[in-house]
């Protein structure tokens, strides 16, 4: 029997990162998920229109254009 098909030992591991997180904000409260969702998607926001605004530049750099500055 070669190496490739013996089975990995099994050990007990520790819950993951996700499963403690999730653990975690199940307690939290209301206020704490709502105003941290609301930064969130906040933050989203102003990403995706910096995204908007970088591919614009990049479009008139590439096709040239009118300056409105």
């Amino acid at each position: 029997m070669n190496d490739f098909n013996r089975e990995l030992p099994t050990a007990a591991t520790p819950p993951s990162l996700p499963a403690r997180l999730w653990q975690q904000a199940r307690n939290a409260p209301r206020w704490a998920v709502i105003s941290l969702v609301s930064l969130l998607v906040l933050a989203n926001t102003f990403n995706i229109a910096a995204d908007l605004a970088a591919m614009g530049e990049a479009l008139s750099l590439v096709i040239g254009g009118l300056k409105l500055r």
